[in-house]
């Protein structure tokens, strides 16, 4: 009787750890799932948030990456000064003048011999350059004017000899020059006539009358 009532009491014992047990788990069960429905719900208001704000963005006007005026796309914006419109590039600068410069020497022997080199240099230039003989004209002034005075005086010598020479060519012995000079091989590409970019160097540097 007594062993029985042992056994009653160990049944009883076991139903009530596994009840027990049985309790736990399902308060765990139902805590995941209340936490895995809180998160869902934040994730959800994220997304929602990010959405929002994106949609948001893409409905504001973007000055920065704007290209002209969007009721004219030929209207790109200005270019060059706003404070002066016409001033649409940089100061033009003539190499030309500064090779002239470097290459030509006075009272050397063979002077005469390199200015006229230097003068076919000129004509080949002056015949393929597309610039405006009046923005040549004022690019040479300031070229000039930015020389020192002893500078600008021998400056203007070479530019004396190089147009010498120049004015040589166009006329009808410009084959035999050029031979003497060492130019065989350079074909008489330009005619008689003055050559407009030529004439702007020169006239600023004061060796044409106006």
């Amino acid at each position: 009787m007594k062993r029985f009532k042992n056994r009653r009491t160990t049944s009883t014992a076991a139903i009530l750890c596994m009840a027990a047990l049985l309790f736990a788990v399902l308060l765990a069960g139902c805590s995941v799932q209340k936490e895995t429905e809180a998160s869902g719900d934040q994730q959800q208001e994220t997304w929602s948030e990010e959405m929002e704000n994106s949609t948001a963005l893409s409905e504001e006007p973007d000055d920065t990456d704007t290209i002209g005026n969007a009721d004219n796309p030929e209207d790109t914006g200005d270019i060059g000064n706003p404070e002066n419109p016409e001033d649409t590039s940089a100061a033009l600068t003539l190499p030309i003048l500064d090779e002239i410069n470097s290459k030509v020497q006075i009272g050397t022997s063979g002077s005469s011999l390199i200015a006229v080199q230097a003068a076919v240099k000129l004509l080949e230039w002056g015949e393929h350059t597309g610039l405006d003989p009046e923005e040549i004209r004022e690019a040479a002034s300031a070229w000039l004017s930015e020389q020192t005075d002893s500078d600008r005086e021998e400056a203007l010598l070479k530019l004396e000899m190089v147009d010498d020479a120049y004015q040589r060519l166009l006329k009808e012995d410009a084959r035999e020059l050029l031979d003497t000079a060492g130019c065989a091989d350079t074909e008489i590409f330009w005619g008689s006539e003055p050559v407009e970019p030529v004439e702007a160097i020169m006239q600023a540097a004061g060796l044409r009358k106006d």
